[in-house]
């Protein structure tokens, strides 16, 4: 069935309903219930990430001015993820996300169901 999220009649029943990440308003930054010092991010991702960002944002200023050490950092990040991808290489990264609240919210079009 196609069921939009904000469908007053079913939304919350088939999608849920809050949020499961809620933080309450004026929460202390160093309530350790809510929030982790420090950054738990994979380091070798976000390295990746920022060389990917940087090459398109000179790409976008200057597409003819690319310097030289932009270009091999992006081939290199390419390079990783793609090998990632087949399984060659593995990330840091956490094996399983923990399970909580209800579905994961995701894109902006609803399924259709189309049968003649």
């Amino acid at each position: 069935t196609n069921i939009f999220p904000d469908d007053v009649n079913q939304g919350a029943q088939y999608w849920g309903a809050g949020s499961t990440y809620a933080v309450p308003a004026n929460t202390d930054i160093l309530d350790i219930t809510y929030w982790q010092m420090g950054d738990n991010r994979c380091q070798q991702l976000k390295t990746y990430l920022v060389d990917i960002a940087l090459y398109h944002m000179h790409s976008a200023i200057a597409p003819k001015n690319v310097p030289e050490l932009r270009e091999k950092r992006y081939d290199d990040a390419v390079k990783w993820l793609k090998a990632a991808g087949r399984g060659d290489v593995t990330a840091s990264l956490p094996l399983l996300q923990p399970r909580q609240g209800s579905r994961n919210r995701y894109g902006g079009q609803i399924k259709n169901n189309n049968s003649w």
